[in-house]
């Protein structure tokens, strides 16, 4: 059986009960032995920490701790979910101890928070199905049927539900979902609306003490289902309902309505009624941006950033619900094995991907109108007298239905993983150097940030320099210099035995640089002109790789982009705007009529054409090193040292943001135990790339192939003194181009680093 921890990183966690024999409650019993947590498996064995009871079939954990056994309704947390997890006190945030990282060993272990729908358990616990009936014992991994919704729940891949009712006003409950922070009406009208009188009759409710009640959207109507049926405890319906329609809405205005008997979700005919549940609050879902990575084998992955999932790139069709689930639990692809079959709501979650941003059904990339098999079986069909269990959840990516099919029926199949902490190795870190990571990219002004007001527009913002010890600019590249986050650029003069022939000594990296350039030469000329080039009394000169040229850039100047004082031979040439210089990092693109060089002119990285002329100023000395990773798990969420610069970095991104944005949440970031993330400046995203690979260019763990934020500003007045808006240095990593971008653009991605 895989083995994993699993860290609920929520006040309360479920345990999973078990229904002994036909008539037994889900509700949790008490017995002197222990806890119930769930039927065994075939084998006879339970999870880790638990033993089966053979003579009643259950996983119990011997802790002498009788249950507390009451279920009223009117408790003030959901009595199903009242256990809470030990405090973690941990290790202070000081990470100096890496040889002895705080979660070590074989096993890996993952972090379920509740940031999106997809991330919500069923409901669905205890109970595993063959194609028709249900099973008296969940299947053991490796036998038929095994891979189930509720097998991969009692793991804790998912978080469950919980709800408390707030009693402030006295008949008029309010239920609040603990994940999410929505809230909820608890007592609604019995009478059903069309769909305009159920808008104006939440826009005009009073109730629980609030006015600002609305319509739901269908993603948060569909996270209170539970099992087959909605939660009823919290949500009930009026008496005289049997089969319930209920008004929702999605991002772009059509609405649906969901089926309450039978957990469906279908569009429905604006003339027809339904009933109606309001309710307040930010929405659940945190905006999805799938964002494609290529891993192991070269195999694409798709993360999700609002449920942190990761997803196979590719799928398969003409699977039977038991062929998908044994597909995923035998997958091997971009080098993970732990591939399962997603639960209704991971798949549902899908449909919703992008949707404030485009208004269609999906983008999750590579998907085509058809039909996917969830790991959720369907309710019973009570119009049947066998009352089978032969349907499973599947979504119709044609419709943006969730619906019933026959586990019989050949239909699609994507599956997907939760990220993990992978095994930590114990091998001694390297030793730290200077890396294009540490030295600062010299940028010392500060910007006024925009307010959304004014990114909403489109509109550019026009560059304003503030203090940096205004509150506005935390976070920006020069207020994290100035509190020597990296080291200033220093370099000194060392004349030589021959006249003319200076060279430049940077004090940080050791690196030593010819002072005078190159006339304009091709790219075929570049490597030759330092292989053969006796300057300042050596010969063993070289052409500098990006992050070495890149080391010397000044980005609080342009044209050119460094000091002149050590660099008298670069002011930018009359004609000759872009003043690039040639590097040896290969272009990794299918052309290869083209490789990288540097702008002097703005500091940027782009790839130019080899038939072009460019200049060429030659290095000596031991190669800069890059990066070396190391995954360390802190507080239960993993980070990535790079051992050479000593920079930290979460492992987890975000996306579609601005660039205010990024700072904030860079700034407001509590993970692993570290409060003092930021964005990170331009030089230090640039120590994550890796120039031999495309696709990501990095060797950083499933980074995403997208551009991403840096903290550096950069004030495009240059180019017109009378007409200048902001901008920032953004690197792209599916091929490694560093430019800047307008602060007012949207869907650039952010990670963080210490």
């Amino acid at each position: 059986m895989k083995k994993i921890t699993v860290i609920l990183l929520l006040s309360a966690v479920i345990l999973i009960f078990s229904a002994c024999g036909s008539g037994s409650s889900k509700n949790k019993e008490k017995r002197e032995e222990g806890t119930i947590y769930g039927r065994c498996y075939e084998n006879g064995t339970c999870n880790e920490g638990l033993t089966c009871d053979t003579e009643n079939n259950v996983c119990i954990r011997d802790n002498g701790q009788p249950e507390n056994d009451s279920d009223n309704t009117d408790s003030t947390s959901d009595n199903d979910s009242d256990i809470a997890p030990a405090t973690d006190n941990g290790d202070s945030a000081d990470d100096s101890d890496d040889s002895t990282p705080e979660e070590d060993g074989p096993d890996t272990e993952v972090t379920v928070k509740a940031t999106s729908f997809g991330n919500i358990c069923t409901g669905q616990e205890e109970e595993c199905f063959d194609n028709e009936n249900d099973l008296k014992k969940c299947p053991a991994e490796g036998s038929d049927f095994y891979g189930q919704d509720s097998q991969y729940a009692a793991k804790g891949l998912c978080v469950p539900q919980k709800f408390s009712i707030d009693r402030t006003v006295k008949n008029e409950k309010i239920v609040i979902d603990e994940n999410t922070g929505t809230q909820w009406q608890y007592t609604i009208p019995e009478e059903e609306f069309y769909l305009e009188d159920a808008e104006e009759y939440c826009e005009n409710l009073v109730y629980g003490g609030y006015s600002d009640w609305r319509v739901p959207y269908l993603i948060e109507t569909v996270s209170l289902f539970r099992d087959s049926q909605i939660n009823w405890k919290y949500f009930p319906l009026p008496e005289s309902e049997s089969v319930a329609y209920m008004w929702s809405r999605n991002f772009v205005g059509n609405f649906l309505v969901s089926i309450f008997m039978g957990d469906t979700i279908t569009q429905y005919d604006r003339e027809n009624t339904a009933l109606i549940r309001c309710a307040r609050g930010d929405t659940l879902m945190k905006l999805s941006y799938p964002a494609t990575a290529k891993a192991a084998n070269n195999d694409l992955i798709v993360r999700d950033s609002a449920t942190d999932l990761i997803w196979q790139y590719e799928y398969v069709s003409g699977k039977t619900w038991q062929e998908a689930l044994e597909y995923c639990e035998n997958l091997e692809y971009a080098g993970y094995s732990d591939w399962r079959l997603p639960n209704k709501n991971e798949l549902f979650s899908l449909e919703y991907s992008g949707y404030l941003y485009y208004g269609s059904a999906t983008t999750f990339p590579n998907t085509p109108s058809l039909t996917f098999w969830s790991s959720t079986t369907a309710p019973q069909y009570y119009y049947e007298s066998s009352l089978k269990r032969d349907h499973a959840f599947s979504v119709d990516f044609a419709t943006t239905e969730l619906i019933h099919s026959s586990k019989s029926q050949k239909n699609s199949v994507r599956c997907v993983r939760h990220p993990s902490k992978p095994a930590i190795n114990n091998e001694p870190s390297a030793e730290k150097s200077v890396t294009i990571g540490n030295i600062c990219t010299g940028i010392k002004k500060c910007y006024k940030t925009p307010l959304y007001e004014d990114v909403a527009t489109g509109a550019l913002f026009q560059s304003s320099e503030i203090p940096c010890d205004y509150g506005e600019a935390r976070g920006q590249d020069a207020q994290q210099a100035a509190k020597g986050v990296c080291l200033p650029q220093s370099f000194s003069i060392e004349d030589t035995s021959v006249e003319n022939e200076k060279i430049v000594a940077d004090n940080n990296t050791g690196l030593q640089w010819q002072q005078t350039i190159s006339e304009g030469i091709f790219y075929s000329e570049a490597d030759k002109y330092c292989a053969e080039l006796n300057y300042g009394g050596h010969d063993d000169w070289r052409l500098p790789t990006i992050q070495e040229l890149a080391s010397i850039i000044d980005n609080s100047r342009v044209a050119p982009s460094m000091d002149t004082d050590y660099f008298p031979d670069s002011n930018v040439p009359d004609g000759d705007q872009g003043f690039f210089f040639w590097t040896s990092s290969p272009y990794t693109g299918t052309d290869n009529h083209y490789t990288w060089c540097i702008s002097f002119n703005s500091g940027g990285i782009y790839e130019q054409q080899k038939n072009s002329r460019n200049f060429v100023r030659c290095v000596r000395g031991e190669k800069l090193a890059v990066n070396s990773f190391k995954p360390l798990v802190k507080k239960g969420d993993l980070v990535i040292k790079d051992t050479l610069s000593g920079l930290v970095w979460a492992a987890d991104y975000t996306g579609t943001l601005y660039w205010t944005e990024a700072l904030a949440y860079c700034n407001d970031l509590d993970y692993a135990g570290y409060t003092d993330w930021r964005l990170p400046n331009k030089n230090e995203l640039l120590s994550l790339v890796n120039y031999d690979k495309i696709e990501p260019t990095s060797d950083f763990p499933e980074l995403p192939i997208e551009q991403l934020w840096s903290s550096s500003p950069f004030d495009d007045s240059y180019y017109d003194s009378d007409y200048s808006f902001l901008e920032a240095f953004t690197i792209r990593f599916r091929m490694g181009y560093s430019s800047f971008d307008s602060v007012t653009s949207p869907l650039l991605f952010a990670i963080c680093v210490r």
